[in-house]
């Protein structure tokens, strides 16, 4: 299936679950400010592009280097924590980032964006730098929500974003 199928499956029954779940254990749903739900949109845009691009790795590569080049995500993290956190960077941190990527390297086997494997890696740091991002902005709703409350709307929004791309491929 293409990965917008998988993707809008994945987010609409979990929306629709968290909902259910939520009104069961009347938990309240209501955001405490407007802008709230606008954040919280655009983090389920984030979220959309996450998990397309991260099947889409998947789907031209293989579950390995989906994986993986998903995985460097603490690295994207490692540099935007400074820019949206005002935390500061370790050269720890740096160096681990390099060794990430230059592991991620690796696996390709030629550099060209016509070769499935490099493709693969493409989607996947995308899906990594996406989900990084998701992260950090997270961070800030947490203390406000519970991470159901987050996680329905962001679901949500994700599956308004599916809907509204349509079934192709695009990304």
């Amino acid at each position: 299936m293409p990965p917008m199928i998988i993707v809008l499956g994945r987010v609409f029954f979990s929306s629709v679950f968290l909902l259910i779940i939520m009104l069961y254990l009347k938990k309240d749903i209501r955001l405490k400010q407007k802008k709230h739900y606008f954040y919280l949109a655009l983090m389920g845009v984030v979220l959309a592009i996450h998990w397309s691009t991260f099947f889409k790795s998947i789907q031209v590569s293989t579950v390995a280097i989906g994986l993986l080049t998903f995985s460097t995500f603490p690295v994207f993290v490692t540099f935007l924590e400074p820019y949206f956190l005002k935390e500061k960077i370790k050269l720890s941190d740096i160096v681990t980032a390099v060794i990430t990527f230059f592991g991620v390297a690796l696996v390709i086997p030629k550099f060209e964006l016509g070769d499935n494997l490099t493709q693969g890696v493409y989607f996947g740091i995308i899906s990594g730098f996406a989900y990084a991002i998701l992260s950090i902005l997270n961070r800030k709703y947490v203390k406000e929500y519970s991470s159901s409350v987050i996680a329905f709307y962001e679901q949500l929004a994700a599956t308004i974003v599916k809907t509204r791309t349509g079934s192709g491929e695009r990304i």
